[in-house]
């Protein structure tokens, strides 16, 4: 029997159309995972970006497996880190993938360099 796998479902919290949406709760319950989900359908759907923000530079040190754990989820595309972008194939098997920037990984210790830049796609920060 395979383990059916639980996430955070954000459609709830989503549906109040707020500016900013906090969702705090144990370690393992999803949370992330159900970001993830949320950021990469906006992307394949809209072309909309993300931001995955972390307090310090150790924090950011397992962005390699940013994908890991749910590109099973999205058949037929294909997932990479590119240096600070999040890129996403929808022909990765062809002989030109066609990569594309999903989102930026960021780190807070390090924002003041990261001033006047603009994400004019970007519509989703993860915390």
């Amino acid at each position: 029997m395979k383990k059916q796998f639980s996430y955070y479902d954000y459609s709830p919290v989503l549906s109040h159309n707020a500016v900013y949406n906090f969702i705090v709760g144990g370690r393992g319950l999803g949370k992330t995972y159900g970001a993830k989900k949320h950021v990469i359908n906006r992307f394949l759907k809209y072309g909309e970006q993300f931001i995955y923000l972390r307090r310090f530079s150790k924090e950011m040190s397992v962005k390699g497996t940013f994908f890991a754990d749910i590109a099973e989820q999205f058949k037929g595309c294909g997932f990479r880190i590119n240096g600070s972008e999040a890129q996403i194939c929808r022909n990765p098997n062809d002989e030109k993938p066609d990569w594309q920037v999903a989102g930026y990984f960021h780190v807070l210790s390090r924002a003041q360099g990261m001033k006047s830049a603009s994400y004019p796609k970007v519509t989703t920060i993860i915390f």
